[in-house]
């Protein structure tokens, strides 16, 4: 299975927020479009790590927000 499938659809989500999320990973726009539009690029380790762990706090902050 392809690890990056949830993070792309996760960022094509979002791609209006695209700077947003750079900006809280320190990665660039750029970074982000080709992880997102390139589905046969690889990813270096950091950066899913970075993407991942963004999208699993937004995730969290979802969960704990309907929770209350």
């Amino acid at each position: 299975m392809d690890e990056l499938i949830p993070l792309r659809t996760w960022l094509m989500a979002r791609k209006g927020q695209w700077t947003q999320i750079a900006k809280r990973t320190h990665l660039s726009t750029k970074t982000i479009q080709r992880v997102a539009n390139q589905p046969n690029r690889s990813v270096n380790l950091r950066t899913y790590q970075l993407l991942r762990d963004e999208m699993l706090g937004e995730q969290s902050l979802a969960t704990h927000a309907g929770g209350v």
